[in-house]
């Protein structure tokens, strides 16, 4: 929101709602503030991380099971879409599969983005490429379009983001897909209700 003062920017707090985070995340990113930007990111996962060994659940009521699962997703989210080590994808990753059996797919896409963070961008798009299309969900074309524009393919890149405002024009990765498609093309891409 280009409304928001510098000021307002500095009182965002580290929220332990990883959806929350990554919001807030892209703010600061849109900002331009990149030492802002790392600052809220270190201090949001280590509180996130924080937040498992604090908070912990039944692993034989599947509700707590489900939510908990949910969480660890949205967190390997946060920690994937900022480029943050491998290492700490790697333990939620081992954390999650804890509460679930991770599909073929959800092992691809966490593989091709721990190959994103490590600055492997060619690498990181073969593995999002074995994941059939109809497993590709939002984070996955994020992640092909993000490596996509770091190795210089704009075109495909714009195409993802495209992609991704087409299947959630209304998501926080929709609307910084039509961001980036709009700067990128230097255009107004048309609204949906």
């Amino acid at each position: 929101d280009p409304l928001l003062t510098d000021t307002e920017l500095q009182q965002l707090e580290v929220p332990l709602n990883a959806s929350m985070a990554l919001l807030q995340s892209v703010m600061l990113m849109e900002s331009g503030d990149k030492q802002k930007h790392r600052a809220f990111v270190d201090e949001t996962l280590v509180a996130l991380v924080l937040s498992l060994d604090s908070n912990a659940i039944d692993p034989t009521d599947p509700q707590q099971v489900s939510a908990r699962s949910q969480e660890l997703v949205e967190m390997i989210g946060f920690a994937a879409w900022q480029g943050e080590d491998v290492a700490i994808m790697e333990s939620l990753i081992d954390e999650l599969s804890q509460y679930v059996v991770l599909t073929d797919a959800m092992k691809s896409i966490y593989e091709g983005w721990m190959e994103y963070a490590s600055g492997r961008y060619m690498a990181a798009l073969t593995s999002f490429e074995k994941i059939a299309e109809k497993d590709q969900d939002t984070l996955t074309l994020l992640g092909m379009s993000l490596a996509n524009e770091r190795l210089g393919n704009k075109k495909d890149a714009a195409r993802l983001w495209l992609k991704i405002v087409g299947k959630s024009p209304g998501d926080l990765i929709g609307i910084w897909a039509r961001n980036q498609l709009e700067a990128t093309l230097n255009t107004t891409i048309p609204r949906t209700e």
